[in-house]
């Protein structure tokens, strides 16, 4: 019977962080698509650098869509 549950909770929480590490080095960054990383020479602050930014690129997609989308259907949601 085990009276004292904080090694197992410690040991558990080592194994969780060392498998968090390894998904992490596991997983590479898309080279393609709207997340993909771009390479930016200067701050954003014009529109031209923000359409650089993946975050951006992916807003103004969504937007594209919902546009379309009220086109369809007539001005409703």
């Amino acid at each position: 019977m085990e009276t004292n549950v904080a090694k197992r909770t410690y040991t558990q929480m080592e194994n969780m962080i060392q498998n968090m590490d390894q998904l992490q080095q596991a997983s590479a960054a898309p080279s393609t698509g709207l997340l993909a990383p771009t390479k930016m020479g200067k701050p954003m602050n014009n529109e031209d650098s923000l359409a650089e930014n993946p975050a951006y690129r992916v807003a103004k997609y969504f937007q594209t869509l919902r546009n379309k989308r009220m086109e369809l259907n007539g001005g409703k949601s």
